[in-house]
């Protein structure tokens, strides 16, 4: 990973070049920029990244199953990677992927954080009671598919992307987080890849958490795409583990004045 962020406040990168030495074809062994549950803001500006060993751009909002659910107390997972995002004030989200949903059905404010164990596990308390209908690992009622739950702050709000060039590389770009500005980027897409953006909600795939859910408010404007290979360019679906008519993907984004040119 070259660019990596988790948990973080503000990054900002500005002027940066990550490309392979002369003679070689990559700069990388995995991704070039990659955001693992990153909270508010950030500015990505006049950046190269090339020769990227996997994809060019990741933005994971990490999901994890409830232990189980008692009136208003959680018990959850550890975030992966990372233990330090579940903070006082913040707020969870329940995502009811047993009924194969994406989207967060309603949420609840942090008041207390314990460590459950030493096994990596919090005791959240929190300011309304949960729903008592939740599928958990203490009581999973018969689903396939766990209900899960998600720190709503950390989906790299408001994070600006402008500017920058990414080539060659794996060429592929996961899209989670909310309320992200896409602008004057340009992408070459060398890489016969079936598709160049996608979102992550089709990651709520099994009772360990999944890699993202229902991105949402994403601007897309005034970029330039040079694509190879015929491909999707956005593509928004589901791995169909949740059922054969997932949730909604995607919410409110815009696509404007950007410039595709297909070879």
């Amino acid at each position: 990973l070259s660019y990596l962020f988790i948990a973080s406040d503000m990054p900002f990168v500005e002027n940066c070049s990550l490309t392979p030495l002369p003679g070689y074809y990559t700069a990388s062994n995995a991704d070039g920029l990659y955001f693992h549950e990153s909270c508010f803001g950030g500015l990505f500006r006049g950046n190269k990244i090339e020769g990227a060993c996997d994809d060019f751009m990741n933005i994971h909002n990490y999901s994890r199953p409830a232990c189980s659910v008692s009136k208003s107390e959680l018990v959850i997972q550890k975030a992966f990677r990372n233990s330090n995002i579940v903070k006082v004030g913040y707020r969870v989200g329940w995502i009811r992927a047993s009924d194969g949903k994406t989207a967060v059905d309603g949420e609840a404010f942090i008041v207390k954080v314990e460590n459950a164990d030493k096994d990596g596990f919090y005791k959240l308390t929190l300011d309304r009671n949960l729903p008592d209908n939740l599928a958990t690992q203490a009581s999973p009622r018969g689903k396939k598919i766990l209900d899960m739950f998600a720190i709503m702050e950390c989906m790299a709000h408001g994070t600006v992307f402008s500017d920058n060039e990414f080539k060659t590389g794996v060429s592929r770009i996961l899209l989670g987080g909310r309320n992200l500005l896409f602008t004057g980027n340009r992408i070459e897409d060398r890489m016969g890849h079936p598709y160049l953006i996608e979102t992550s909600s089709h990651a709520l795939n099994d009772g360990a958490g999944g890699e993202g859910y229902q991105p949402r408010n994403i601007v897309w404007q005034g970029n330039f795409f040079d694509i190879y290979a015929p491909k999707n360019v956005f593509s928004f679906h589901s791995d169909g583990s949740l059922g054969p008519s997932p949730d909604i993907d995607i919410v409110h984004m815009s696509i404007i004045g950007n410039t595709f040119k297909i070879r």
